[in-house]
């Protein structure tokens, strides 16, 4: 697995819907085939994300930096510096996005009869039924996520039945635990949220924010996918790993989903997980999810304490945790590009929050390897809790900068 950046790319009805064709430039509407020549196509797309930038049209820019991403994906070339530096114009272009719009989040209107023809062909030998309560429980439990999930998972050239992952991942639950210890509606290992960028640390767990763990899911289903080369595969893989399944599609000589899931060496709980997804397509009715949520996604340009920043949300501390349960302390943690708070959309401005209740930290550059210990004493700060703030072991590679509370 590729380790990645967290990239926030929420994007408008003008983002890809076919990852196999190509916008072109001048007229966001004209499509292309793919050039022959991937780079000359990349520096192309960012020249007009700079002219689009330079006019506010931060969602135009975004999509051709994230279009970029998609060619330099799909060369397979090892550029992991181009790579890095087209990760952080998207963050940037996004977060530049949200400020602009003021924390609205830009929704991609669905059809009214769902996303269109499915790419899910695959249908398992037997099928599996759902009662109709169970499927009403998911209208409930789903109705303010699945239109953010449909949006991700679009804006990232998915499927958009993929925004329905969590219901056999979770049931929708935003706290579930797995007895391996995956955690939240995308049921994330640590490892690999990490590795997709999501933040665990003494303040937050984001796998527990369903927004952010849907941004990493849609990248690790992209991998995936361009791994395995079918969507149920990429499930599969989702579910038992990529390793596993790997052996399993060697031992059996083929990549034929119907014989995968007849191989002895497949868990069972992938088969049923599979299978549960594909017939689930089946009995949803997408009317009745909402097009837009009722909720913002929005971004706390500083660190501050929860307590100081509840009177200025008009949410209760009930209200506001139960909406970001990731956030583990009462502090909202400091972030380069701010942190990402759950909030309804009766809520108060950010703008309206004093300064003097911001938090305030200051930052350390080690110029050599270091011991977290001597900078701990150094910079008179508890070494336990130097470690817990910046995720960081018994070393500190030179180059790399800390933070720590004044």
């Amino acid at each position: 697995m590729k380790s990645c950046f967290f990239i926030l790319l929420c994007i408008s009805s003008l983002c890809l819907v076919n990852c196999s064709a190509r916008y072109t430039g001048g007229d966001p509407g004209r499509l292309s085939r793919p050039s022959a020549h991937p780079q000359a196509r990349i520096q192309s797309l960012l020249a007009e994300a700079d002219v689009y930038a330079e006019q506010g049209l931060y969602a135009l820019a975004s999509e051709r930096v994230y279009h970029a991403l998609l060619l330099l994906t799909e060369a397979k070339a090892d550029h992991p510096e181009q790579y890095g530096r087209l990760l952080d114009m998207a963050m940037a272009l996004n977060f530049k996005m949200r400020l602009s719009s003021k924390g609205r989040s830009l929704i991609v209107p669905p059809r009214e009869d769902g996303p269109g023809s499915s790419p899910f062909a695959f249908k398992p030998a037997d099928a599996v039924t759902f009662n109709t309560n169970y499927i009403d429980t998911l209208y409930l439990m789903g109705g303010e996520y699945v239109p953010w999930f449909r949006s991700i998972m679009n804006a990232h050239g998915l499927p958009q039945e993929l925004a329905l992952l969590p219901a056999v991942e979770s049931g929708f639950h935003v706290t579930a635990r797995s007895p391996k210890g995956a955690l939240g509606m995308w049921q994330f290992l640590a490892p690999t949220a990490r590795q997709y960028g999501l933040m665990i640390n003494l303040w937050v767990d984001q796998r527990l924010d369903p927004i952010a763990s849907c941004y990493a899911a849609a990248r690790y289903l992209r991998y995936l996918y361009a791994t395995f080369g079918s969507y149920e595969l990429a499930l599969a893989a989702y579910n038992c790993g990529e390793g596993r399944l790997q052996r399993v599609i060697d031992q059996a000589g083929t990549t034929d989903m119907g014989v995968i899931l007849q191989s002895p060496l497949l868990p069972r709980e992938t088969r049923n997980y599979v299978a549960a997804f594909v017939c689930l397509l089946d009995h949803v009715d997408w009317r009745r999810f909402p097009s837009v949520s009722s909720y913002l996604w929005q971004t706390v340009p500083f660190s501050i304490r929860v307590k100081h920043l509840l009177p200025f949300l008009r949410h209760s501390r009930e209200e506001f945790l139960a909406l970001n349960p990731a956030i583990k302390r009462d502090i909202i943690p400091p972030a380069a590009q701010g942190f990402p708070v759950l909030l309804t959309r009766d809520a108060g401005a950010l703008t309206e929050v004093p300064g003097r209740l911001h938090l305030q930290w200051g930052r350390f550059t080690s110029e050599k390897k270091m011991k977290t210990t001597e900078i701990a004493r150094a910079l008179g700060v508890p070494c336990p809790i130097l470690k817990a703030i910046n995720n960081v072991g018994d070393t500190v590679a030179p180059g790399a900068t800390l933070i720590y509370p004044l």
